[in-house]
């Protein structure tokens, strides 16, 4: 009777966390989207950088920000998204340059070819974690996406 009772307590956590894992942020990037199967109901970053180094993953790791953006709701009241368009207007949604103070509809850095971007600030499922994803447009228009590990603010 024990035994079917702990196997029934392990069956349902393991269920539980099946489900829950459907809420986890997964995100996709594109050349012309982010997507998120979560909303975005936070800000985040989007930076053209100068890598100096990577690691062996191809990662920047040391690296100057030479551009900065965000992209936040227009308003807390209206309705998050799960995909934000780069270079079409996202309803809801506008994009800061802060490197320029100036308002957007539209991400307001070009992706060109032989440059690195990042994109940072956005949310995991623990509040005290974000998410950074590095791309990399090469000389011959490919673009590559970079996950590195989770990192703590």
């Amino acid at each position: 009777m024990i035994r079917y009772f702990i196997v029934i307590i392990i069956f349902s956590l393991t269920l539980a966390s099946l489900n829950s894992c459907k809420t986890c942020n997964n995100y996709i990037v594109t050349n012309e989207y982010i997507q998120n199967n979560s909303r975005f109901e936070h800000p985040f970053y989007f930076e053209k950088i100068k890598v100096d180094s990577i690691d062996t993953n191809g990662i920047p790791i040391k690296y100057e920000v030479t551009r900065k953006a965000s992209v936040s709701l227009k308003r807390q009241d209206l309705k998050p998204e799960r995909k934000i368009y780069f270079y079409e207007d996202t309803q809801n949604y506008e994009w800061h340059d802060i490197t320029n103070a100036t308002l957007h509809p539209t991400l307001p850095i070009d992706m060109i070819p032989g440059n690195w971007y990042l994109i940072r600030g956005l949310k995991t499922d623990f509040t005290t974690s974000a998410k950074k994803i590095f791309i990399h447009v090469t000389e011959s228009g490919e673009f590559q996406v970079f996950h590195p590990r989770i990192i703590n603010n």
